[in-house]
């Protein structure tokens, strides 16, 4: 959320409201289908940079994306954090080598060519050598001289982050296990056909699929944590988008449901309340035939809902579907 917020690249969405106007002009969504599952996030979002007692330059400094690297210098640190790793008691040359891969990273300078020294002075000199922009090269003397305090820093912010986050995180659990439920069915024992890849062949030995709440729009695999995050609304937003890629579609099979006499009067009849196939064809004087051939067709595009009791099966109407199937119509047509 916070890397969002602070995107250096002006063309990306920095909160949660412009990613929705993102997707609703970009793939011609009605937010209508949107707001659902959005407005809570985004009274999330609000809560955590409302009261969040950060300076904007502290955040920004950890939390912004920088050119030469994929991800802010929060998250490379968020690692040594888990680790519980300390480099104040490191002579120079342990504290160079344990910091190689964080420099190198934040820098996009290999680490075979930092491998090479051992103090801070062949640092400095190496640095002044590089193409390296004058803040990298400022930002990598820094952390080798203050890397604790800035652990330090980051723990606090993360913690008060945190605890924002969950004082106002409604109840999403039952929306994160139906979501790792689909992704572990999905992935089965290669993680890479989430992605669309079939076989490779640097498949981790392990790897750890996690619910993303904020991320909740994409499929993102952090390599150095063995870890997937998916988005908990990735898949209802992929459903969307080819929904709404061609909605005369969609909207025309659903038009052709109902265009027949008794399916409307079958509408009617469910509005005051739920029946079974046998008093409905005692009601519309059909055979038991007809209406099943109806109600599978009314069920398939979600405008009833089908229980069991006992031996009986029972038709409801599913009032929340044809109001959205009216607003998508009111949305297409005017």
């Amino acid at each position: 959320m916070l890397e969002r917020r602070f995107h250096p690249n002006p063309e990306e969405s920095h909160s949660i409201d412009e990613l929705r106007t993102h997707l609703a002009e970009r793939y011609s969504i009605p937010t209508f289908e949107l707001n659902p599952m959005l407005e809570p996030l985004l009274e999330i979002e609000n809560y955590v940079n409302t009261n969040l007692q950060v300076s904007e330059d502290r955040l920004r400094f950890f939390f912004a994306v920088r050119a030469e690297g994929p991800v802010s210098l929060a998250l490379f640190l968020y690692h040594m954090l888990r680790s519980r790793v300390r480099f104040s008691g490191l002579d120079e040359a342990a504290r160079l080598k344990a910091l190689t891969p964080l420099l190198s990273k934040i820098s996009a300078i290999d680490p075979e060519s930092l491998a090479a020294y051992s103090c801070h002075d062949d640092l400095f000199r190496f640095l002044l050598r590089t193409g390296c922009t004058e803040e990298i090269k400022g930002l990598c003397i820094a952390l080798y001289y203050s890397i604790d305090e800035y652990l330090d820093e980051l723990d606090v912010i993360l913690r008060k982050a945190t605890a924002l986050f969950l004082e106002h995180l409604p109840d999403m659990s039952a929306v994160c296990h139906q979501v790792m439920q689909e992704a572990q069915q999905k992935a089965g024992d290669n993680p890479f056909k989430l992605f669309g890849i079939l076989d490779s062949p640097d498949t981790p030995a392990s790897v750890t699929m996690c619910p993303s709440i904020m991320g909740f729009h994409r499929l993102h695999w952090d390599f150095s944590a063995s870890a997937v995050y998916v988005g908990i609304y990735y898949q209802a937003i992929a459903n969307l988008v080819q929904k709404y890629s061609d909605p005369c579609a969609s909207l025309y099979s659903r038009l052709k449901s109902m265009s027949d006499k008794s399916r409307l009067e079958i509408f009617r009849i469910l509005k005051a309340s739920e029946f079974n196939g046998l008093d409905l064809s005692e009601k519309l004087g059909l055979a038991p035939t007809t209406i099943s051939y109806h109600m599978n067709m009314l069920v398939r595009e979600g405008f009833v809902s089908v229980s069991k009791r006992g031996t009986g099966i029972y038709y409801t109407l599913n009032t929340a579907s044809l109001r959205r199937f009216v607003q998508e119509l009111e949305h297409f047509l005017l």
